[in-house]
């Protein structure tokens, strides 16, 4: 019997007693646990802290609204203001009380049926009013857990530092841009900055945010400033109030030039450098130090007196782009809203506007050799925007200077005059099945994988390989229901009903799903007070990697209306929006309005950034690359999960909006990750990888979080296989990305894990099912998200499966036990893991204990587990081709930081 609601994952804050490194012990007595090189290990607490204390993504967070229309309309808030009062603490220090909370514990003893609790750090002062929901996956994260670290509204990479003010660099400047053998790195060097003659700036607070900008406000001794960071533009703008300004750099002057044109001070410095700085109302600037001698080059005006007015600052690359941005300066952009209309299944209309303010020509500024301005801001657009600009668009792509005039590490950034962007984004469809049908010759062999599988345990601790565990025993299902086994699909079901429930009802006494009402979110109970436990789930990462797969099972379960699941649509409902909460009615009044799935207590679409189409990971960690995500394949597959969850439950509009966040998520990864030979985002030194481990905003890597392996690199952003892979991963482009990968299949030193290679045999099927088929049946070990059976569809379902030889020999129809894979396992350290609890332990079906010496908590001894008996299965004799492994399945992939 499970617990009375009352007693429902009490949580009390774990005793924490201090280890010999300096990190806290979980609640256990042990330290939390990380993976390394593909199986669960007892990591370094010290190395553990100081991996999770460098992870981050960002997300910006749409705020968006929904119109009625015949179609489905969401329109953005135009801005979310956050100059409200100043509460809450730092987020380094953990300590007061966030009083900006989504309600009081009073008014919310519970969220969608999961108990209410409060994180154990609350937002810093920098957040300035802003409330919960908090947007913990934005792009400019760094600027409110510590500004002194960059955040990249591109093309410049931006730091906010209390001595120097807005500090600014152009990152693919030569001497910044720094290529290496497997990594991209963009360092940050303050080449110009924009601060103040009298004095420091003090209290940086966020004053306001949205879908494509962050406003930033300071003060000092006599006044204040705004900056407008919003993605795109090619100037840096900030508003002086009362205050006499103050630009510096680290670079040494060598000349200025205030005569060839009246709109700008022309500064060329000693590398070659050239930048502009524009005033409104206009300044005579002066040079006070040329930074020759070891010191800050400086320029100030002339006279130095308060000054209420504009500054903007633009690197130029060449003269040919000084007369554009002459032209242009006075319309600049303060925030920009996202709207999208879903008309149909296969389009959505995406459209930015950007908020602007204009400078009049006064008649004291006024010249005749002044340039005339054009209507519309000048930003600048990556190739994503420029491939899906509707004809009809009010702004549109212009030829005034080439894309090479300003690049990123995302490529060339295009001009495009206009407040008004509209894009056509053609939606992937998201099928519950593959296209093609298991053969009927391989048929039998699929089924009798299914009939050990279903059997399978879904008995993992942390969420993450639980959630794996979880989704793969629905793919069971879904291939069970498919092939007409419904005896099988039942018991595939029933079993997923009774892992997941506990997760779903709050019954789970060692970590349960609890909603935080400081950052507004759900998180475990053991991450609400570790940022180490469940891959820093507590501190919001990748939930729509840990969630995606757990909205995946309960689709599942809801489309077959297995038993009461309906009865926890709420809180599945909940764990959805948590990172894919859809925007709000436009006029909540009128019934045929579209959209209704929004959920206040939720920001919209945590970790998506609409600007770059793709998510970040991370949450509230502060990153030396701003932001990053390592798995664009678990990403996509989270946001399938949206719309397979809208079909389940008939509800069209949420069908779509996931569609919308799948599609542009494979948009990114086609772009960003994936390097075919005919890609030329990154240079072709690096492009030779193929794959692209990780994307941050100011680098990326052939590497992983846990390793740097081609296996770890390639296959986690495959993983896991579901029928949306082929629109992920084109067989054209696994042609050439695959050669690469099977080199880790010949390596010695290390060799690959069985676990990894079937992960990689899953690839090869993309293009070469008959092979992959064979060479399945070789492996030993599985990836913990992967069932034989999921495997075996999988590849029979691909082109040209008829190829894959017919079985001669059926299997025995004995039960198998943990995937086939011995009652206790061991990893290839040696290591035992724990019966029952942990990931990747194995238990016997029946009571028996299957290793001595099992603790309360499922942990067990590596000696006790050493002198366990590692019986298999037999098997009949039958060919190699048709022989299904003795598979066990291995967590090769941790919780990406990814």
């Amino acid at each position: 019997a499970r617990p009375g609601k009352a007693a429902i994952c009490r949580m009390r804050r774990p005793v924490i007693r201090a280890s010999e490194e300096g990190l806290p012990l979980d609640s256990y007595g042990s330290f939390p646990q990380d993976e390394k090189n593909g199986v669960p290990v007892r990591e370094s607490p010290k190395e553990a802290k100081k991996i999770l204390r460098t992870l981050g993504v960002a997300v910006v967070t749409v705020t968006l609204l929904v119109a009625a229309s015949s179609s489905l309309r969401y329109a953005a808030i135009a801005r979310r203001d956050s100059s409200r009062t100043e509460t809450g603490t730092s987020l380094a220090s953990g300590e007061g009380k966030a009083s900006n909370e989504v309600a009081s514990p009073a008014a919310l003893a519970d969220v969608a049926g999961l108990p209410v609790r409060k994180h154990s750090v609350a937002p810093s002062r920098v957040w300035g009013g802003a409330s919960a929901p908090y947007p913990t996956g934005a792009w400019w994260l760094n600027l409110v857990l510590e500004p002194a670290r960059a955040i990249a509204p591109l093309p410049y990479s931006v730091v906010f530092g209390d001595d120097g003010g807005v500090q600014i660099c152009y990152p693919m400047e030569k001497g910044l841009f720094d290529l290496q053998k497997d990594l991209i790195v963009q360092h940050f060097s303050a080449q110009m900055a924009l601060a103040a003659t009298n004095g420091d700036f003090e209290n940086f607070r966020l004053a306001a945010h949205d879908a494509l900008s962050v406003t930033v406000t300071a003060t000092t001794t006599k006044g204040r400033f705004t900056s407008y960071l919003v993605r795109g533009s090619p100037y840096i703008s900030v508003e002086y109030e009362q205050e006499s300004p103050l630009v510096w750099s680290y670079n040494t002057i060598k000349s200025t030039d205030a005569t060839t044109s009246p709109d700008h001070l022309r500064v060329k410095f000693l590398n070659g450098e050239i930048w502009l700085i524009y005033s409104y109302p206009k300044i005579s600037w002066e040079v006070t130090d040329f930074g020759a001698n070891g010191t800050r080059a400086q320029i100030q005006p002339k006279v130095k007196s308060p000054y209420s007015g504009l500054v903007r600052v633009a690197r130029a690359s060449d003269d040919s782009v000084i007369p554009v941005l002459d032209r242009h300066y006075r319309v600049y952009p303060v925030s920009g809203a996202v709207e999208y209309e879903l008309e149909s299944p296969k389009t959505a209309k995406l459209t930015y506007t950007f908020e602007t303010k204009t400078l009049a020509l006064t008649p004291s500024t006024a010249g005749g050799t002044h340039t005339p301005p054009e209507p519309g801001p000048l930003l600048l657009a990556l190739d994503h925007h420029i491939a899906l600009f509707s004809a009809h668009s009010p702004a549109q792509p212009s030829a005034a200077f080439s894309a090479s005039a300003f690049a990123s590490m995302k490529g060339g950034l295009s001009p495009v005059v206009g407040s008004t962007w509209e894009m056509n984004v053609p939606l992937t469809s998201a099928p519950w099945s593959a296209e093609r049908k298991v053969p009927s010759h391989l048929r039998s062999y699929v089924v009798a994988a299914l009939r050990r599988d279903v059997k399978a345990l879904t008995d993992a601790w942390d969420v993450y390989n639980f959630t794996k565990q979880a989704s793969r025993m629905a793919r069971n299902a879904l291939v069970a229901d498919e092939l007409g086994e419904t005896r099988l699909r039942d018991q595939a079901l029933e079993n997923l009903y009774e892992a997941l429930l506990p997760w779903l009802d709050g019954s789970k006494p060692d970590n349960c799903l609890v909603f935080d009402s400081v950052w507004g979110g759900v998180v475990t109970s053991a991450g609400l007070f570790d940022e180490t436990s469940d891959f820093g789930n507590g501190w919001y990462n990748d939930h729509h990697f840990q969630y995606g797969y757990l909205v995946y099972a309960s689709a599942v379960l809801l489309r077959f209306k297995y038993r009461d699941i309906s009865k926890f649509k709420p809180q599945i409902l909940a764990i959805a929006n948590d990172y894919a909460n859809p925007p709000p009615q436009k006029n909540q009044n009128s019934p045929n309005s579209g959209h209704s799935g929004h959920d206040p207590l939720f920001p919209i679409a945590r970790h998506k950034d609409f600007w770059d189409f793709h998510s970040w990971a991370s949450g509230i960690f502060v990153m030396d690359d701003s932001k990053s995500q390592e798995s664009s394949s678990e990403a996509v597959n989270g946001y399938y999960a949206i719309a397979l969850l809208g079909d389940a439950l008939g509800d069209r509009d949420m069908k779509l909006w996931g569609q919308l966040l799948m599609s542009l998520e494979i948009d990114a990864a086609h772009r960003y990750w994936h390097m075919p030979t005919w890609m030329n985002i990154y240079p072709k030194s690096f492009t030779r990888h193929r794959m692209v481990g990780m994307v941050s905003a100011t680098r990326a890597a052939y590497f992983t979080w846990f390793g740097d392996l081609a296996e770890y690199v390639h296959c986690v952003n495959m993983m896991p296989y579901t029928p949306i892979t082929p629109k992920l991963l084109p067989p054209a482009y696994v042609d050439e990305q695959y050669p690469i990968l099977a080199q880790s299949l010949s390596r010695t030193n290390p060799a690959i894990l069985e676990a990894w290679k079937s992960l990689v045999y899953m690839g090869l099927s993309l293009i070469d099912p008959k092979t992959a088929w064979q060479r399945l049946m070789t492996v030993s070990q599985l990836d913990n998200g992967l069932s034989l059976s999921n495997a075996l569809w999988f590849v029979a379902t691909r082109e040209a499966s008829d190829q894959i030889p017919k079985p001669t020999e059926k299997l025995n129809p004995q039960s198998w036990q943990c995937q086939g894979a011995p009652l206790c396992a061991v990893d290839f350290n040696g290591t035992a893991w724990a019966c029952c609890a942990d990931p990747g332990g194995c238990c016997s079906a029946n009571p028996i204990p299957c290793c001595s010496g099992v603790t309360t908590t499922g942990r067990t001894s590596s000696t006790d587990i050493a002198s366990a008996p590692t019986t298999q299965p037999s098997l009949q004799q039958v060919p190699p081709e048709a022989t299904l492994p003795p598979t066990q399945n291995v967590p090769v992939v941790p919780g990406p930081p990814p």
